[in-house]
């Protein structure tokens, strides 16, 4: 594929040896200087929820649902890990498509030693929902995967993201792809 000037640059993958650590970067940037890009193609993923490491909704406050490992395989080869923006739709729960934020890699702040996509969703369901189907069309980028120092470093981190999806989703019409995606 070509890239010219329009092209979203070309961001590397973080592997587990290479992880960011948010305090120098914070040195290096302003707080809220966020890489954002809308993907040129957008990326749809579905599967079944699994039972994550349990630390969202219990140690974050954050709840996520999970994909399974097969499904965080079949990403693209070169799919970076980050944190991205999109929608999302639980189908046995509702027809309604909800923005979304998503974590993918290796959560620096947990050591994960593999990938995973933990997905918040921006709205709050009665109940957990394990084992029923997730889609996620992740429409694009925010940033790149931060260490910290201390875990409420990282709620705020969390937050801020979900804020910046909330507002940046809207700025773009998302209706081709809810249709293309979520409408059986």
């Amino acid at each position: 594929m070509e890239r010219d000037e329009t092209s979203p640059p070309l961001l590397p993958i973080i592997s587990p040896d290479k992880r960011g650590d948010a305090e120098n970067l914070e040195k290096e940037r302003k707080p809220r200087d966020l890489t954002m890009n809308w993907l040129e193609h957008p990326i749809f993923l579905f599967g079944d929820v699994v039972k994550g490491f349990g630390r969202g909704s219990r140690q974050l406050g954050i709840p996520t649902a999970n994909f399974p490992e097969s499904v965080v395989k079949s990403l693209p080869k070169n799919f970076n890990t980050g944190i991205y923006f999109g929608l999302a739709q639980v189908p046995s729960y509702s027809a309604e498509v909800f923005s979304m934020v998503m974590s993918c890699g290796w959560n620096p702040f947990y050591k994960n030693e593999k990938l995973s996509a933990e997905t918040h969703i921006i709205h709050t369901f009665p109940n957990e929902f394990y084992g029923v189907e997730l889609r996620v069309l992740i429409a694009g980028y925010i940033r790149p995967e931060w260490n910290f120092k201390h875990v409420k470093h990282l709620i705020k981190a969390i937050k801020d993201d979900i804020a910046f999806a909330e507002k940046t989703i809207c700025t773009k019409d998302m209706t081709k792809w809810k249709r293309m995606f979520f409408e059986n």
